[in-house]
């Protein structure tokens, strides 16, 4: 048995040439032989259908149709006015504010709009403000923005409670207050909220302004009372009284997916009794349902 403890001789690289087996130099490389004159691809690192990482194998074809949007027109108006002439045209034109609840309809092809008319250029739609006992959401409001901010949160804490259940804060960091409550979704928190409180839906179309009251903006599942080309500009929810409390509980299979139901309600009370309950419902029809 060799003795460990004593160095290994140097290894020689041996090649074959006349007369025997000779060194190679170092840094020599071996002649190729006939029909290699090309280096040959790499085989797949786990197993014959993974493609190689240098694209040589073909890939294999995708499994069933794509997810893709169909094809539309895109404008970013500078004022609500020109938003409204786009809106009012003859194409058949859809509202962009945050895309949350648009772009997966988009990539569906449940949703075909020829035009798709951003808001966010539009000055004035991403304030909140308080007027007349109410506090004014604008229409580009990014969820997470009115979750957090300090008026909100002081004058209107049902609205709080509600988004705190609304997707994941990256959703809520780029979807907005109004086009959840313009989109409908009868399983959504926030059109729950508006039915609730009878909060007041300010919105402009070709006859000028109005507002609309909650109650009378849905008609169904993703449908609403708007007339074509109007757009929701804001939305008014009552501020708090003093001893007013305010909860959202829902239902749901895992935090932050669809609620399968669940209720909102704000409760006011005077000299220890309760002087008003608003509650509504969400999940259980075709649209938030006032309890």
């Amino acid at each position: 048995m060799p003795d460990p403890r004593r160095p290994r001789p140097p290894r020689r690289h041996l090649q074959p040439r006349a007369g025997g087996q000779v060194p190679a130099l170092h840094g020599q490389r071996r002649a190729r032989g006939p029909g290699r004159t090309r280096r040959r691809p790499p085989l797949p690192q786990h197993g014959p259908r993974r493609p190689a990482a240098n694209g040589r194998l073909a890939c294999r074809p995708a499994r069933g149709p794509s997810v893709k949007p169909p094809p539309f027109d895109y404008a970013a108006p500078d004022s609500i006015d020109e938003a409204v002439a786009l809106l009012a045209g003859e194409l058949d034109a859809t509202v962009l504010a945050g895309g949350q609840s648009l772009v997966p309809l988009l990539s569906m092809r449940l949703a075909q709009p020829d035009l798709l008319v951003d808001l966010r250029r539009i000055e004035g739609l991403d304030r909140i403000s308080e007027s007349d006992g109410h506090l004014a959401i604008g229409a580009m409001v990014r969820q997470l923005e009115a979750e957090t901010n300090a008026t909100v949160r002081a004058r209107c804490s049902l609205l709080v409670e509600a988004l705190a259940h609304v997707a994941h804060p990256q959703i809520r960091a780029r979807g907005t207050v109004c086009g959840s409550v313009a989109h409908a979704d009868p399983a959504a928190e926030l059109p729950a909220v508006v039915v609730a409180l009878d909060a007041r839906i300010r919105v402009r179309g070709p006859g000028g302004e109005r507002v609309v009251g909650a109650a009378d903006l849905y008609r169904g599942m993703l449908t609403t009372s708007l007339a074509p080309g109007e757009v929701v500009t804001a939305v008014e929810l009552p501020l708090d009284g003093d001893g007013d409390g305010a909860a959202c509980v829902e239902v749901a299979r895992r935090e932050g997916d669809y609620a399968i139901c669940g209720a909102v309600a704000r409760v006011s009370s005077h000299g220890g009794a309760v002087a008003e309950a608003r509650l509504a419902l969400f999940g259980l029809a075709d649209r938030p349902v006032r309890a």
